[in-house]
């Protein structure tokens, strides 16, 4: 019984919200990269993720997104990391390129950023290694194991980053760079952390109904950190490797 209890925990799959944790390690990495030396205005964030279509409600979802305090944040989490010299949000009236560049010049920046969210799920991917073990447990002994992370999920978070240089000219303002950003993540979930359904009480748990809203809730917090983060990263490579203007 005992070597069972171990099997199952031992068994247990990489969870999610791990992958999702930044560890020191990724943290010193990025911030020991090449400061930019640039004054950046971050456009409000704009977002496609309602215009997307998901092949199948029962194993994925889009992730509703605040745009607002995803801005606030990213603000943050490039400050943090050394990304810019400067970097704050602008945010005119009106949100047309014109307006933008306006603001942008205003508030002494050299580059416009502007990131559009063209997708934001997450996904099952069904049982994983962990699973067996858990239903090994629940037949022989009949307890469920609910701390083991047999369901495997994944996140995907798809960005378009875009900087203007508003600084080099006085009468308009030229496309330096843009990229295509893809963030993913995928590991297990318990059954906690998955489901509240009480149809673990007669079959193992790895087959009782899924809450994917519930999955949701949990991972889309964490997958928004990471995302910032990392694109904070990828802003430092790509724009490393572009020969840019030198601010005024």
């Amino acid at each position: 019984m005992l070597f069972l209890a171990i099997w199952s925990g031992g068994c247990s799959a990489t969870k999610l919200t791990d992958v999702l944790t930044t560890d020191q390690e990724t943290l010193q990495r990025i911030r020991a990269m090449n400061l930019l030396e640039h004054n950046a205005a971050l456009a409000p964030i704009e977002s496609q993720i309602a215009k997307q279509k998901i092949a199948d409600e029962e194993t994925e979802r889009l992730m509703e997104v605040d745009t607002k305090a995803l801005a606030i944040r990213m603000v943050e989490v490039f400050r943090a990391n050394n990304v810019f010299k400067k970097i704050e949000r602008i945010s005119p009236k009106d949100n047309s390129q014109k307006a933008l560049i306006k603001e942008s010049r205003s508030k002494k920046a050299t580059l416009l950023m502007r990131v559009t969210l063209k997708k934001a799920r997450v996904y099952s991917l069904g049982g994983n290694d962990a699973a067996l073990g858990n239903t090994a447990m629940w037949l022989m002994l009949g307890i469920p194991s609910l701390w083991g992370a047999d369901i495997s999920y994944g996140v995907e978070i798809v960005a378009e980053v875009s900087f203007l240089d508003v600084a080099s000219s006085p009468d308009f303002a030229t496309l330096l760079h843009s990229y295509e950003y893809t963030f993913k993540g995928e590991g297990g979930m318990n059954y906690l952390e998955r489901s509240g359904s009480l149809a673990v009480i007669v079959m193992p748990p790895q087959y009782c109904p899924d809450d994917l809203d519930k999955v949701k809730e949990t991972v889309l917090p964490l997958a928004q950190e990471q995302f910032t983060l990392k694109l904070a990263e990828q802003t430092k490579k790509e724009l490393g490797r572009e020969r840019v203007s030198e601010p005024r």
